[in-house]
């Protein structure tokens, strides 16, 4: 059919609720040295708002900058460390079915230190922050 250049095209309301079920799925595999520095193997299956984010984080990324992505990624998440191996493992074929998957590996130096760090201010928050007066 041909249009016009004014052609009325009818809006449609997005569902509130997708029609999948969301989920966010991380595996992580590693091991802590002598010295403190973790090594670690993760693995990740999006689905939803959060698979949506990262498919625009990477098409939007250069494959060349991919590590210093999941770099970033991984300071938001909590974890730090130096990212030496990012691979985005679904295809536009397959991921209609199953999310979107990845794969990290990573390093951090002072893992005990981060832990120790992250532990303290998790005891703090639960236990003592209300009870302390500014």
């Amino acid at each position: 059919p041909q249009y016009s250049e004014r052609a009325w095209v009818p809006l449609e309301t997005t569902p509130a609720e997708p029609p999948f079920l969301s989920s966010e799925v991380v595996t992580i595999e590693g091991q802590v040295s002598d010295l403190g520095k973790l090594s670690a193997h993760s693995h990740l299956t999006l689905r939803g708002d959060t698979e949506m984010l990262f498919r625009i984080l990477f098409r939007k990324t250069p494959k060349s900058d991919w590590k210093e992505l999941g770099r970033y990624l991984s300071m938001i998440g909590g974890v730090g460390g130096d990212v030496n191996f990012v691979k985005r493992s679904s295809t536009a074929a397959n991921s209609k079915r199953t999310g979107k998957n990845g794969n990290v590996n990573l390093s951090l130096t002072n893992f005990i230190d981060v832990l120790a760090y992250t532990l303290l201010v998790l005891l703090l928050k639960l236990f003592i922050w209300d009870s302390i007066q500014f």
